[in-house]
């Protein structure tokens, strides 16, 4: 039977730190410029299946991010088109993909505190309430509500996301 368990928290913190400390992966980086390797995120996940040549070995894909400074958000500056594989059977980077790089976005993305500024403090408060009860039902993620029906979902990249919506227009 081909399959294997899930990724255990220890085996991300595992495949990061072998990650930044390949010579491989740290000789690729420095060719796009990025040498504080304090200031790169790799983000480990799984590689689906990729056939014979996985059997045996639990692999793992880190996408790779940079941050401008260490409370930058590395979601907004991805390394693009750099995808380090990890093998967590042998404890080694097996493979580097490493296409046509182009520039790490440069726009910010922090939303601490001491980069906006403060909280406002000029809105009034906001109070909805629902005196006969909600006019919705929620499920799990799955949302119902007048003719609509959906799920919901997050994910880190893409925040948000609604899965399988229906409108029941007129019946």
């Amino acid at each position: 039977a081909n399959v294997q368990p899930p990724f255990m928290l220890d085996e991300f913190a595992e495949c990061e730190e072998a990650c930044r400390k390949d010579p491989k992966v740290i000789e690729a980086l420095a060719k796009r410029g990025l040498t504080d390797l304090d200031l790169v995120c790799f983000e480990p996940w799984s590689v689906g299946y990729f056939g014979e040549d996985a059997e045996g070995r639990r692999l793992m894909r880190a996408l790779v991010f940079v941050r401008d400074e260490p409370d930058d958000s590395p979601y907004a500056h991805p390394i693009e088109n750099f995808i380090v594989f990890y093998d967590l059977s042998s404890g080694e980077v097996v493979r580097l993909e490493d296409d046509q790089a182009i520039p790490v976005p440069s726009a910010r993305g922090n939303y601490l505190p001491k980069y906006v500024g403060p909280a406002r403090t000029d809105l009034k408060p906001i109070e909805i309430t629902q005196p006969e009860g909600a006019s919705f039902q929620v499920t799990g993620n799955h949302v119902q509500w007048a003719d609509w029906s959906f799920r919901v979902g997050f994910t880190p990249r893409e925040g948000l996301v609604l899965h399988q919506l229906k409108f029941r227009d007129q019946g």
